[in-house]
């Protein structure tokens, strides 16, 4: 199991979703780096949406600063296309990409 996913519970397994990943693609309107930030979170998504995500991950994946990167999570968060859980974990809106519950 990869070490960026040690905190994940059992139950909710650690595989990611090129669904959600494939979705945010096709229907995510937004400017370029919180298109690129959601398809990051996507990539590291369950299939039911659920992400760990931490500023300094998101930053050096997508190439931004550290606080570049909590202000792109904000955005997206105020956007709804996700939601904080905790302090890293977010739940993917899934009906924004299409999904129906």
């Amino acid at each position: 199991m990869p070490a960026r996913f040690a905190a994940w519970p059992a139950s909710w397994g650690c595989d990611v979703s090129i669904i959600q990943y494939a979705r945010v693609w096709d229907t995510f309107h937004g400017p370029a780096v919180e298109k690129l930030a959601a398809l990051a979170i996507a990539d590291w998504a369950s299939d039911d949406g659920r992400a760990l995500v931490t500023a300094l991950e998101l930053a050096s994946k997508i190439r931004v600063t550290q606080p570049e990167a909590v202000k792109v999570i904000g955005r997206l968060v105020k956007r709804g296309f996700m939601e904080q859980i905790t302090p890293h974990w977010f739940q993917i809106d899934l009906t924004r990409l299409g999904v129906n519950p």
